[in-house]
């Protein structure tokens, strides 16, 4: 009979202490707590390479007719882009086409000739430090007969040390609006528990202008003064992160 009682007495005493223990834990935890915050960081730069399509199209009675002019504009149009020092593997054929030209009339379409399109990609280097460098080559190649410029658009050669800014700066912005919070709760930032980044805004988001432009409409204004600058507009990297913080 004593041996039961003692061990009631001892389960008892066990019970006691486990409770007590698990009460001073959760107070130490009731000390700190995980605060979740967002930063976005956003960079933006001058664009400092420009990407455009150079289209070739002529028609004629026969196909070799309308390939053979296609062929000497393109070669026109290559020796303007070697001597402005394009380099060859800047270049390249996007498409070429040889087919039937018709007119669509009275219900009826009406046989034209034979056409021959081509495309060739061009891509500029070193537009912000040179500005007069696009305008000036654009000017030259309009000039050629039978040529358009299509999809004018700029970009930025180098963007990996943008998103290495535009990291830092949103990790800074999330450690700034946490501390921020704590001072208002009389806490403290102690340390970065999780760090997790929005994959789907880690990418550049160009904001400039795009432009097309065809034989004789070359950059001129109003008076037909030659304009010899060319809006590039800006570039921008944006990051996001989401940032657990530990406070207490």
């Amino acid at each position: 009979m004593k041996k039961k009682i003692f061990l009631s007495l001892g389960c008892i005493s066990l019970l006691f202490f486990s409770l007590a223990g698990c009460s001073e834990a959760g107070g130490a935890d009731e000390e700190k707590s995980i605060f979740t915050v967002t930063g976005i960081g956003k960079v933006l730069i001058q664009a400092d390479v420009a990407s455009l399509n150079i289209y070739f199209k002529h028609v004629a009675p026969t196909t070799r007719e309308a390939k053979e002019v296609v062929d000497l504009k393109v070669q026109e149009v290559l020796d303007i882009l070697r001597q402005a020092n394009i380099n060859d593997t800047d270049i390249r054929t996007v498409s070429i086409k040889y087919d039937v030209e018709t007119k669509y009339e009275n219900g009826t379409y009406t046989w034209i000739g034979q056409k021959a399109e081509q495309t060739i990609y061009v891509r500029v280097k070193n537009i912000k430090d040179n500005p007069e460098i696009l305008s000036s080559l654009l000017d030259k190649i309009v000039s050629v007969d039978k040529v358009s410029v299509r999809n004018v658009t700029f970009d930025v050669q180098n963007t990996e040390e943008l998103f290495v800014q535009a990291r830092e700066l949103a990790y800074r912005k999330a450690l700034d609006k946490a501390n921020e919070y704590a001072g208002l709760s009389g806490l403290r930032v102690i340390k970065t528990v999780k760090l997790v980044e929005a994959r789907d805004l880690d990418v550049s988001y160009s904001i400039s202008r795009s432009a097309g432009l065809s034989s004789g409409a070359a950059f001129q204004d109003r008076d037909g003064i030659f304009v010899p600058n060319i809006p590039t507009g800006m570039e921008e990297v944006t990051a996001q992160v989401t940032v657990d913080f530990l406070l207490e």
